[in-house]
């Protein structure tokens, strides 16, 4: 664990390009310096001679370009995270003492949560004229602590306390420090097995999980509608479909749907791509419309908050939505969280989802 740390700390004081990675339930941590930094095109996951690097794209490619990671040296260290005792009980789905239930109660006077309640009004009144069926409003937290120094560590600690997320550590000059512990899978692909998710629906834990409201399953199954119109427009109609299940991510449950199937016939995983993403977990639904609301309500940029990153290589990929996420600047961070709403999504509940999500990486750095 020390030569881990050790490795990445080195590589952010010397000011390197690199990256640095665990894949869910994965016995290996891969960081790798790059030997190059180069705009990333989607065309690259259609070669076939692809090497083993690391991509990272945008939310919105009108404000930020994506990059790809050539590596110079490549190292896998053998790991195997595991939560201590205090990790498992607070991801055990108890809501002890109501703590979960009463988190980010907001304060009416609170200049961030009025800010909110301004973008929140004008998104719920473009959904009430059925301009959109649902839309993301996020949230940029900036938190003012110099946290470069601790970034190996916060890696390392994500990691330990939570296993069954994709955790990263980025940085170059064209990206900035990124760093992240993501739930939720945008594309998998292993040779011509291919696989996704629709995560959306998100709730407090409570000690009954059998009923959702209708605003969680209907947001739910926009995204799940959504992917399923891509596959059969691209003639998959074979598609192995489960869920939704319930799944655990930090402090809050998501409604999971999992897709699997083969593509073996010259897949054109670039067109894919690009008709994937955004999704409707982190644009909204039409996406067109839902973009064009986002950019004209939010007033700080995502930039790749939203987006997606993970390894590629020829016949593989493993990449992830960013989302619990934040960027790393000297004297402080910008933690991104966000939510989806509907016509019947309400205030306060959607606040207190936001806080909730930010405590994925709040409580690695609050220590």
């Amino acid at each position: 664990m020390q030569e881990i740390e050790y490795s990445i700390q080195n590589l952010l004081e010397s000011g390197k390009s690199f990256y640095a990675f665990h894949l869910p339930q994965n016995d290996f941590i891969t960081i790798a310096e790059a030997a190059q930094v180069k705009p990333f095109n989607f065309s690259a996951l259609n070669n076939r001679h692809l090497e083993e690097s690391f991509v990272c794209y945008p939310f919105d490619d009108r404000e930020t370009s994506g990059q790809h990671f050539i590596p110079a040296e490549i190292k896998h260290f053998r790991y195997v995270p595991a939560a201590d005792i205090n990790d498992i009980a607070s991801l055990s789905g108890n809501d002890r003492d109501g703590q979960l239930t009463n988190i980010g109660i907001p304060d009416p006077s609170d200049p961030d949560f009025m800010e909110y309640t301004a973008k929140f009004t004008s998104m719920l009144e473009a959904l009430e004229h059925g301009e959109v069926k649902k839309v993301i409003l996020s949230r940029s937290i900036r938190i003012e602590q110099h946290l470069i120094p601790a970034a190996a560590e916060i890696f390392i600690q994500l990691t330990r306390k939570y296993p069954d997320a994709f955790v990263y550590l980025i940085s170059s000059p064209t990206t900035g420090i990124w760093i992240g512990a993501s739930p939720e899978l945008l594309l998998k692909r292993q040779v011509d097995l291919f696989s996704t998710v629709s995560l959306a629906g998100t709730r407090f834990p409570t000690r009954s999980m059998s009923e959702w409201t209708t605003k969680e399953t209907e947001e739910q199954a926009l995204v799940s509608n959504y992917i399923d119109n891509i596959l059969y427009s691209f003639n998959i109609n074979d598609f192995d479909k489960a869920g939704p299940e319930v799944i655990r991510a930090g402090n809050v449950v998501h409604l999971k749907t999992t897709y699997k199937f083969r593509w073996s016939e010259d897949p054109d995983v670039a067109q894919f791509m690009e008709a994937l993403h955004p999704t409707p977990a982190l644009c909204g639904e039409p996406k067109q419309a839902a973009l064009d609301l986002i950019r004209n309500v939010e007033n700080h940029s995502r930039q790749f908050y939203g987006g997606f990153l993970g390894p590629v290589s020829a016949g593989r990929l493993d990449l992830y939505v960013n989302i619990r996420c934040m960027s790393l600047y000297p004297g402080y961070c910008t933690l991104f969280a966000g939510g989806g709403l509907t016509r019947l999504s309400e205030l306060n509940s959607e606040w207190r989802e936001t806080v909730a999500k930010s405590r994925t990486l709040l409580s690695v750095i609050s220590r």
